[in-house]
C-alpha cells in the first residue's frame, strides 16, 4: 500500500459519511445522521477492501500465467486489516462529530444542570 492509498482510505469514507450525515444533523435527527454516515463509511471501506482483493487476485493470476515476476507476500492480508481499521476510525470520527453537533444544537437549559443538594 502506498501513502496515497492510505490517505484516500482515511479521508474519502469520512468525508462522504459526513456529507451524507450533515442534512440529518441539520434536521436535528442526530442518531439517524450518525447511523447513515457510519453506514456510508463502512460501505466505502468494504469497497476499498474489495478493490484491494481484486487487485491481488489479478496479480496472482498474472504471476501464475508467467506475465509478471512472482513476489512472495507474507502479509497479503495486511491491506484488508488496515482498511478495516480505518473504517472503524472513520465511523468513530463521524459519531464524535455528531456528538459535537448535538451539543451545539442543544438548548442552553440542558447544559446547565445543577447537582441536587439533599437537606
Amino acid at each position: 500500500m502506498s501513502w496515497s492509498q492510505i490517505l484516500i482510505a482515511l479521508a474519502l469514507p469520512t468525508a462522504l459519511g459526513l456529507l451524507v450525515a450533515w442534512p440529518f444533523w441539520h434536521w436535528k435527527q442526530i442518531i439517524v445522521g450518525d447511523a447513515v454516515g457510519a453506514g456510508v463509511a463502512f460501505a466505502l471501506t468494504l469497497g476499498l477492501i474489495g478493490l484491494s482483493y481484486v487487485t491481488q487476485q489479478r496479480e496472482n493470476e498474472q504471476c501464475v500465467a508467467g506475465l509478471i515476476h512472482c513476489v512472495s507476500r507474507v502479509d497479503a492480508h495486511m491491506p484488508f486489516l488496515l482498511y478495516a481499521f480505518f473504517g472503524i476510525v472513520d465511523a468513530c470520527a463521524i459519531f464524535w462529530i455528531g456528538l459535537i453537533v448535538e451539543e451545539r444544537q442543544a438548548p442552553k437549559t440542558w447544559q446547565t444542570v445543577e447537582p441536587a443538594v439533599e437537606k
